[in-house]
């Protein structure tokens, strides 16, 4: 009963118990995060980024925000013909509406 009693024990258990949690967990961690890459890839490809691994991640950001400051600026000067309805103001009318 002295060998199951004290910190050498309880230290030598707890990492038993931890390390096995590990390899039961580690795998579908993985398979998650594999998951996650290729869902961020398809969309950043859907964004327009179809060689993603070259450009650089500040590269990448400075692209995604010109686009998206391109989108903007489209819809303001009303040439965004996503974003023209017939039912609600958009745009420079929407921003003179408010001011």
């Amino acid at each position: 009963i002295a060998s199951r009693m004290g910190t050498p024990y309880l230290g030598k258990m707890l990492n038993a118990i931890l390390l096995q949690h590990i390899r039961d967990t580690l795998p579908e961690l993985k398979t998650k995060v594999h998951d996650l890459i290729a869902h961020t890839n398809t969309v950043l490809r859907q964004l327009g980024d179809d060689d993603i691994t070259i450009m650089s991640s500040g590269g990448l950001l400075l692209n995604l925000l010109t686009r998206y400051s391109n989108a903007i600026v489209a819809t303001i000067d009303g040439t965004n013909s996503e974003s023209i309805t017939k039912t609600e103001l958009t745009g420079g009318a929407r921003v003179n509406f408010i001011f």
